[in-house]
């Protein structure tokens, strides 16, 4: 119970700084391959607890840098792993980082993939807003605040980014955070 009202505390500020604009990115070249790997360590023990494969594919580059707040991108990170491992009691969760030559600027593409339960085409459009989590038969028996994927959405636009998400009832989720690699054209904005 302590750990999780401390979750639920330190996903309410990080919503607060981001709402209010005080969170200022500081960016600095950051490895998101280690990054990753040390967010799918952190879970690691729970998700071997309950029998999940976890995976890494850091495909074509094997160790992506990029010019980011690392704060920033880490809570991305943990919070989109926190929801995959939530939502998913079977199978396994995926982090597949890989660059995107053909755009201008080049784009980093960080797809968060997991086996869970799914989510119904007309709930998706509400994901990502505060407190907002898809309530349905299937979600009763988790419980959380609905901040975590919100973090991560105002967290991926303040880095100039995009979040989208792909689901499908009893298969699973993709979440696809596309972030600019290339430090000169990074535009650091306010969330709407």
């Amino acid at each position: 119970a302590g750990h999780s009202l401390r979750r639920l505390l330190d996903r309410s500020l990080a919503f607060s700084r981001l709402a209010s604009g005080s969170f200022r990115p500081h960016p600095t070249p950051c490895d998101v391959g280690q990054l990753c790997a040390r967010a799918l360590e952190a879970i690691r023990p729970e998700a071997l607890r309950r029998g999940l494969s976890l995976q890494l594919d850091r495909a074509p580059d094997p160790a992506p840098v990029v010019v980011l707040d690392a704060d920033g991108l880490r809570q991305i990170v943990d919070n989109l792993l926190g929801n995959a491992l939530k939502f998913t009691d079977v199978g396994g969760i995926e982090v597949r980082l890989q660059l995107q030559p053909v755009l201008s600027p080049r784009e980093l593409l960080l797809d968060v993939i997991d086996s869970g339960i799914g989510i119904a085409p007309d709930s998706l459009r509400r994901l990502g807003k505060q407190f907002e989590q898809v309530e349905s038969q299937l979600t009763k028996s988790y419980q959380g605040s609905g901040l975590g994927l919100a973090i991560a959405r105002s967290l991926t636009n303040l880095h100039g980014g995009s979040m989208k998400l792909r689901s499908k009832l009893g298969v699973g989720t993709v979440v696809r955070v596309s972030l600019p690699r290339d430090p000169r054209t990074l535009q650091m904005k306010l969330p709407e």
